[in-house]
């Protein structure tokens, strides 16, 4: 668990590739940014193998048809809350004995997104002083201090949330399946 940073006596850097000088804890916080992106993907593909049965052509038997157009229009939304809440409706109205499933994992996946982005859009601040780690600074939070083992407990929760998801993608596939053509 990330640490207050209480030290007045060290001084941080701020400056571009900071980093670099850092690259453990900067491998890290490029694994939680790509494990997010798994979650993502997972996400658009779920909306579009709902929407798939829409189109003209149906997949080969035991194959489930994902709709290209959906892809479009998800990318095109470019941010989280909408695209969950697209999904969300789209789950009520295509497998609604799934949706308070749905709602849960949903859930889960704010509060995943949530650490994210503080990882990934944070003010980080290093030093010669902290071999071991690099300090998040925020105007609105007491500063913390990050270790390797705080980037790595924030990453098996995103894991543990996309393979729930990936479950989750698993189990509307089968049922888009099972429905006759």
């Amino acid at each position: 668990m990330p640490q207050p940073f209480r030290r007045a006596d060290i001084n941080l850097s701020f400056e571009p590739n900071q980093l670099l000088s850092k690259p453990a804890l900067a491998a890290e916080i490029g694994n939680i940014c790509a494990s997010w992106g798994l979650v993502e993907v997972t996400v658009a593909m779920l909306y579009s193998v709902l929407m798939g049965d829409f189109l003209p052509r149906q997949a080969e038997p035991g194959m489930t048809t994902a709709h290209p157009v959906a892809f479009q229009v998800f990318d095109a939304l470019n941010a989280l809350s909408p695209r969950l809440e697209l999904v969300k409706r789209l789950v009520k109205w295509r497998e609604p004995e799934f949706a308070d499933e749905w709602s849960t994992i949903e859930n889960k996946l704010r509060r995943r997104f949530s650490e994210r982005s503080v990882v990934a859009h944070g003010f980080w601040g290093v030093s010669d002083d902290l071999p071991d780690s690099i300090v998040l600074v925020s105007p609105f939070s007491p500063s913390m201090t990050f270790k390797v083992r705080d980037f790595r407990a924030i990453a098996d929760r995103i894991a543990r949330e996309h393979g729930e998801l990936e479950r989750f993608l698993e189990r509307c596939k089968l049922r888009r399946r099972a429905r006759p053509a």
